[in-house]
């Protein structure tokens, strides 16, 4: 099983969605997290950077609705995922969340994670 969390009303199209490390580095750039939330948040980001890899976004030719999705095996990036979630709905920031028991296609897969396009969501 997979899971996405994305940024965006139950009406948006979830294709057009970003994700929750982008609305974080966000409210954290232009100064709208109290100080306990942006130390939480820099010590969020510090684990996703060193522990999770990179997929090679620059690299490739993927197609532009290509996004990530965490394995259900990922539980210390999953529960970082909903740490960070709840300080964005703090900020009135709406959050969906996908789960799929198999994705279209996949362009790329690590131990925790995958990038894939799945036209459903």
């Amino acid at each position: 099983m997979y899971i996405r969390f994305a940024i965006g009303a139950d009406d948006e199209n979830p294709r057009d969605m970003h994700g929750p490390l982008t609305e974080a580095a966000h409210l954290k750039n232009n100064g709208l997290l109290a100080p306990y939330e942006e130390e939480l948040v820099g010590s969020i980001f510090e684990k996703f950077n060193d522990e999770l890899p990179c997929p090679p976004w620059e690299d490739n030719n993927w197609p532009s609705d290509a996004v990530s999705w965490f394995k259900v095996s990922a539980q210390i990036f999953i529960a970082l995922m909903y740490d960070l979630i709840a300080i964005l709905k703090e900020h009135d920031v709406q959050i969906q969340i996908f789960k799929s028991d198999y994705l279209f296609k996949t362009y790329y897969e690590d131990a925790f994670q995958v990038i894939a396009v799945d036209k459903r969501f």
